[in-house]
């Protein structure tokens, strides 16, 4: 029984012991209120725009800058629509800073469970325990199965700092 507690305790203390990892600190780039910075974006760059008299935000990309107008295609409508410079009321663009796995309170509690349930089995084969074994290897297996399910959450994702490029002044 005592062995019982024992892996039930490393099981626990092994899920409280992750940590909170910082952000990385981004300098914040100065937002320009120069048309020049709109017509140095590349054709094709993904924009979000914001209108004067629309409050919803348009995900598009640029087609097309002049002095007078801005030219994008709208994935969300499959159509190309000009508008006019005074109507832009901001332009931000999406920079790819970087991948993250998944958090670690996600992994740690699996990888305590397995770790705990092979300590379980061990103890309870030594004390010769059936009780202790058999519930160790439930908690190894269970350890398993949630590990397995949970082994393609694990995957690279993109870190996305939305940057600011023209506000109208």
């Amino acid at each position: 029984m005592r062995a019982l507690i024992l892996v039930t305790i490393v099981t626990a203390l092994g899920g409280c012991a992750s940590h909170h990892i910082p952000k990385s600190a981004i300098p914040a780039r100065p937002t320009s209120s120069d048309w020049s910075a709109v017509r140095a974006l590349p054709r094709t760059t993904f924009v979000l725009l914001t209108l004067d008299d629309e409050p919803a935000v348009h995900r598009a990309y640029v087609h097309s800058v002049s002095d007078a107008t801005l030219t994008i295609y709208e994935f969300d409508r499959s159509t190309v629509t000009t508008i006019p410079r005074e109507r832009v009321a901001a332009i931000s663009i999406r920079d790819r800073i970087g991948t993250k796995r998944a958090p670690r309170y996600i992994s740690i509690p699996i990888a305590s469970a397995i770790v705990g349930g092979l300590g379980g089995l061990i103890v309870g084969a030594v004390a010769r325990d059936r009780d202790v074994a058999q519930k160790a290897a439930w908690t190894f297996g269970i350890g398993m199965m949630v590990g397995m399910a949970a082994g393609p959450m694990d995957y690279p994702r993109s870190v996305i700092l939305e940057r600011p490029v023209y506000v109208r002044p």
